[in-house]
């Protein structure tokens, strides 16, 4: 069903939440990547379609500036985000759902608002995780010049054809945050999964940061954000998989 609710800005945000036919449901959030939004992965819509079947409460919803959410993309930053993710607890402890049991799974920018708010999370899955400093810097070096000259960067997005828009907020969180040291603050048993087109380094070193009950998992060939029906097939596996051992 359709759900709103607002952040602690007042931007209202709009999600979906599946219900299993059990009373109680453990819940897994999902939370996606920077110009994505609640509907744009494959691999994510199946997954939320199979975890209601096997028990689970399922909660997809656009960030703040991204899908139908209300937008202020010229202050956005990733950290913005961790306020939405807030506000979808909160929204949850309003629900029929178990928010004690309550798991994540984040795509790409969603590991940052996720590492930011561990620590009401009991199981979490994060695919092509996107956090490292050093990763985010060498992200918006490409961008710097125009964003200083323009006040925001702009461009299309291959995919959809849709014209993006960024402040300056955003270069600045991509220059000057650090948000490695929070990654060794998780507590919760974490599944990292990667494919092809993150460097393997960086994925290992992301892995390594890591304190918490961990492990790291591979698919070939798998982009960053398209998959095959067999790489769809194998995410869903591993996911069902690990909130049912840890949840």
């Amino acid at each position: 069903m359709r759900v709103t609710f607002k952040n602690s800005k007042g931007l209202r945000l709009i999600g979906i939440l599946d219900l299993p036919k059990k009373e109680n449901p453990p819940i897994i959030v999902f939370l996606h990547g920077l110009n994505g939004h609640k509907t744009y992965y494959k691999f994510i819509n199946e997954l939320a379609k199979e975890l209601p079947k096997q028990g689970f409460a399922v909660l997809r919803f656009d960030f703040n500036s991204h899908g139908e959410s209300d937008s202020d993309w010229i202050n956005f930053t990733r950290a913005s985000c961790t306020e939405d993710f807030k506000a979808a607890i909160k929204f949850l402890k309003t629900q029929k759902v178990d928010i004690k049991r309550l798991g994540v799974f984040t795509t790409s920018m969603g590991s940052i608002p996720f590492t930011l708010n561990s620590k009401p999370i009991k199981a979490a899955i994060l695919h092509n995780a996107f956090i490292l400093s050093k990763s985010l810097r060498r992200w918006i070096e490409g961008y710097e010049d125009e964003i200083k000259e323009r006040g925001h960067i702009e461009y299309k997005q291959a995919k959809t054809g849709r014209i993006i828009k960024w402040g300056i907020s955003l270069m600045e969180e991509s220059i000057h945050s650090n948000y490695d040291s929070k990654i060794k603050e998780v507590k919760c048993p974490t599944l990292l999964i990667y494919g092809k087109d993150f460097e393997k380094e960086t994925a290992r070193e992301t892995f390594e940061t890591f304190r918490c009950k961990k492990e790291l998992q591979v698919i070939p060939n798998m982009s960053h954000t398209d998959t095959t029906p067999k790489q769809r097939e194998e995410i869903t596996k591993l996911s069902v998989g690990w909130f049912k051992k840890y949840l």
